[in-house]
C-alpha cells in the first residue's frame, strides 16, 4: 500500500503509477487515478422560514467540486436532491408540519467521492390563527378571552360605563334636589 500525503487541492483528481523492478527491467505501468475527498461547504445558515418551508444559504469550500447532495429531514427523509456547483442556497418546500423542526443536510462532491455532511436545524413558522370568535360571556367574565389584554379592555369597558352611568345619576339627583329645594322655599317664603 502507498499513500499520497500533503495534496494540494481538495476534491481534485490524482494519478498513482505502480510498477515493479525485476533486475533492472521495469514491468508494464498500472496507473490509478483517484479523486480526493471535497471539503465541505462553509458558514451554513438559516436563510428564510415560512409555514410550510425551510431555506438555508452556504459559502462555496475551497478545492474542486462539481455539485452538492441535499437532504431536507424531519424523521423521515424529503429528499435528496443534486443541485448544481454553483448553487448556494436551498429551500426544502411542502413541508408537513407547521412548526416543526427540519434538518437540512448538504454535501459537496466531487466524482465519486462525497465531503463530510454538513447540517443546518431550522424551524418552520407556526400556523395563524384561522378564526377568532366569543365563546360566551358571564357575569364574572369567565368565558371571555383570557389575555391580560382582553380582561383589562373588559374592565376598563365595564367599569368607566358604570363610572359613567353613576355620575349620571349623581347629577339627575342632584339637580332635581336643587330645583325641588330652590322651589319648596321660593314657595314658602312667598
Amino acid at each position: 500500500m502507498f499513500t499520497c500525503t500533503n495534496l494540494t487541492t481538495p476534491g481534485a483528481k490524482y494519478t498513482i503509477t505502480v510498477t515493479t523492478l525485476c533486475t533492472n527491467s521495469p514491468s508494464e505501468l498500472f496507473p490509478i487515478t483517484i479523486v480526493a475527498l471535497p471539503l465541505k461547504v462553509l458558514d451554513l445558515t438559516e436563510s428564510a422560514a415560512t409555514h410550510d418551508s425551510v431555506s438555508a444559504s452556504w459559502s462555496a469550500p475551497d478545492g474542486v467540486y462539481d455539485r452538492y447532495r441535499v437532504t431536507c429531514s424531519s424523521g423521515s427523509k424529503v429528499g435528496p436532491n443534486t443541485l448544481d456547483a454553483k448553487a448556494t442556497m436551498f429551500t426544502c418546500t411542502d413541508l408537513p408540519t407547521p412548526g416543526a423542526n427540519y434538518t437540512i443536510t448538504i454535501t459537496t462532491l466531487s466524482g465519486d467521492k462525497e465531503s463530510e455532511p454538513s447540517p443546518i436545524t431550522i424551524t418552520a413558522l407556526p400556523s395563524k390563527v384561522s378564526e377568532v370568535t366569543e365563546s360566551g360571556a358571564t357575569k364574572d367574565n369567565t368565558n371571555r378571552c383570557h389575555s391580560s389584554y382582553c380582561n383589562y379592555y373588559y374592565y376598563y369597558y365595564y367599569y368607566y360605563n358604570y363610572y359613567n352611568y353613576y355620575n349620571y345619576y349623581n347629577y339627575y339627583i342632584n339637580y332635581y334636589n336643587n330645583y325641588h329645594y330652590y322651589y319648596y322655599y321660593s314657595n314658602y317664603y312667598s
